[in-house]
């Protein structure tokens, strides 16, 4: 099992400067148990406790066969979440670098005015993948990288993210807000590797 969870291991990576006041989160798969809110409280707790704070979100989102648009993440969180913070939720482009393909990036990246940390690896934005409950946690490969506003990283850092479409509005009466478990991550069907 994992020692601690993805955000505990961050918190520790997080310069003692000042806590972070973004974030941002890319990933395909949330929890769908309306309880589980043990990601989005543990980002909030990485965050500064007062003054400005923003979580950002970068989902899959698509149109059904009836013209509704389906949003791949949890809608009870983000508004709970949004009392605490200023939360945005961006549908992720189907097409990055000229190819159509599903949202497979799971990326967090935590910023103030001086620091940006970047993890990116295989941790969905769920209890299981960020390891937030160890009787439930996955075993999970993750890099993390922090750099400072004068490094010439910290751009790059910036940079390395998907293309992304609209925002998405969280008091939409049309959308359809109803994630992807980990569970279906693994239902691809594809061929096996032989033993």
């Amino acid at each position: 099992r994992p020692r601690a969870s993805v955000l505990a291991l961050i918190g520790e990576q997080w310069p003692a400067n000042g806590p972070p006041r973004e974030a941002h989160v890319v990933s395909p798969f949330f929890d769908r148990t309306a309880g589980d809110r043990g990601p989005f409280t543990g980002l909030i707790g990485l965050m500064a406790k007062t003054g400005r704070r923003e979580l950002h979100f970068s989902v899959r989102a698509e149109k059904t066969a009836n013209g509704a648009l389906r949003v791949y993440a949890p809608l009870q969180p983000l508004l709970e979440a949004r009392k605490q913070c200023a939360v945005s939720v961006t549908a992720v482009k189907p097409e990055q670098d000229g190819e159509v393909r599903a949202l497979h990036s799971k990326m967090l990246r935590l910023e103030n005015d001086d620091w940006r940390l970047l993890c990116i690896g295989s941790s969905n934005f769920t209890t299981a993948g960020l390891g937030i409950e160890s009787a439930r946690a996955n075993l999970e490969a993750n890099l993390a990288y922090a750099t400072k506003r004068t490094d010439s990283l910290f751009k790059h850092i910036g940079g390395i993210w998907p293309d992304l479409g609209g925002e998405l509005s969280l008091d939409s009466t049309t959308a359809i807000w109803n994630p992807e478990s980990e569970v279906e991550e693994g239902e691809g069907g594809g061929d096996l590797v032989p033993l």
